[in-house]
């Protein structure tokens, strides 16, 4: 990837993604290494996209941050991803110079979309002139997400929350987190509506922990192992570890530091995290077979097509996300 000049160029080299992540798999690679070796190779088609764009455009106008958000923020990503990315620009910036970061957000996220991060559904992209403003534009952000907590600020408040650099004045960043770190922890009204909003993400379980399988449409009969498996682990590990005063970005470090400062049991924690690796090896074995059989990978999967054994400790994995999720509803005095 560092090797290319052009776009096309980066775009050639991704084509060996899905077969390296077969490789990964088939080396036995777990959840946590796969996230992290996925994200890696993003970060560094998004710097090599930078680097052209920058090439192309001239050097930029004053200082600036590309951050990464979501899942390539946690260091989370798999074999299906969409971009989520924004820029910190210096608080010395212009309008004029916003002409720059406007062209070079459009190469990089165009060229991150022809690499197959494709676009991101909610245009949460550096290419949205509102999530490309001055440090003080920032914090004014999540004062007000923090402050004035209504549904849509909660929901953006959970994306940028995993804000990580990846190229440019990483201090800019740096300065951003302290400045979100204590707000956060001091406002406990937020976290707790926090913790309400995850409760829209629920393990697939019903009475008599029968699987709750998707009723109609492409996906009928599976788990979305994303969606009601992964994100309310992540959610859960975001709010804990704001409710600690820690930052950290990857979900087990966010569980961890939690459980060091004593806002979550050390026990919970591991259960959470042992939860965690269960359902992203059986995300990640499913998005190789359909990888290996020439199909998109997604996050939706079939019981049918686990044994009697798997099955029982998924449903066990998804009974720990739901006993994690009511210690935190109790820890809001929400239950």
């Amino acid at each position: 990837i560092g090797k290319q000049t052009t776009a096309d160029g980066v775009v050639a080299a991704c084509k060996r993604l899905p077969g390296l992540i077969i490789g990964q798999i088939e080396s036995d690679a777990n959840g946590e290494q796969l996230g992290k070796f996925i994200t890696m190779i993003t970060d560094a088609v998004t710097r090599q996209l930078i680097r052209i764009a920058e090439a192309e455009l001239g050097p930029p106008p004053c200082n600036y941050a590309w951050v990464a958000l979501g899942s390539q923020g946690r260091f989370e990503q798999s074999a299906k991803s969409d971009q989520d990315n924004a820029i910190v620009l210096s608080n010395k910036a212009t309008q004029a110079d916003d002409e720059y970061f406007a062209a070079l957000a459009r190469l990089v996220t165009d060229g991150l979309d022809a690499c197959g991060y494709v676009y991101c559904p909610g245009d949460v992209m550096a290419s949205n002139p509102k999530w490309r403003v001055s440090l003080n534009r920032w914090k004014e952000h999540f004062n007000r997400w923090i402050n004035v907590p209504e549904e849509k600020a909660l929901m953006h408040a959970n994306i940028f929350f995993d804000l990580r650099c990846v190229a440019g004045e990483a201090q800019l960043v740096e300065k951003l987190k302290k400045s979100v770190r204590s707000a956060a922890r001091k406002n406990e009204i937020f976290l707790a509506l926090m913790a309400k909003n995850a409760m829209n993400y629920q393990p697939p379980l019903g009475f008599f922990r029968q699987f709750v399988l998707e009723k109609s449409g492409e996906h009928k009969n599976t788990l979305d192992l994303k969606l009601h498996g992964i994100m309310p682990i992540v959610e859960i590990a975001r709010i804990r570890s704001l409710a600690a005063g820690e930052l950290r970005i990857n979900t087990r470090n966010r569980l961890r530091a939690a459980a060091k400062a004593g806002e979550i049991s050390q026990a919970d924690a591991a259960s959470l995290i042992d939860a965690l690796d269960f359902i992203e090896k059986l995300r990640i074995e499913h998005q190789a077979r359909q990888l290996q059989a020439g199909e998109k990978p997604d996050n939706h999967l079939a019981p049918k097509e686990l044994s009697p054994l798997v099955r029982q400790n998924l449903k066990s994995a998804f009974s720990q996300v739901r006993i994690s999720q009511a210690a935190l509803l109790n820890r809001f005095h929400l239950a």
